[in-house]
């Protein structure tokens, strides 16, 4: 099992905490369309993380900016930012 760096790891579970989270409310909210493609997006992550390979960054991070172009208005976090610029906080 080849897992990706801890800096990388430490921001992909942020993403996968908020984006779950975010499932959660969207779907209270009654926008199930938004919430199946957000769990959509994030489906993937977790079996990329334990079988990690260099080219599976820039994959998650296309598909996560894929989402936020389609939702723009609506998102609720701009994921992809806390895998390329922002650090994500230490404990979520």
């Amino acid at each position: 099992m080849k897992t990706p760096p801890s800096d990388t790891l430490h921001r992909l579970l942020f993403v996968l905490h908020r984006g779950f989270s975010d499932v959660r409310y969207l779907a209270k909210d009654g926008k199930t369309t938004q919430a199946y493609d957000l769990a959509d997006t994030l489906e993937n992550i977790p079996g990329y993380m334990v079988n990690w390979e260099e080219c599976y960054f820039e994959q998650i991070v296309k598909q996560l900016e894929n989402y936020e172009a389609k939702y723009k208005q609506f998102s609720f976090q701009p994921y992809a930012k806390y895998l390329t610029s922002e650090f994500p906080p230490e404990s979520f």
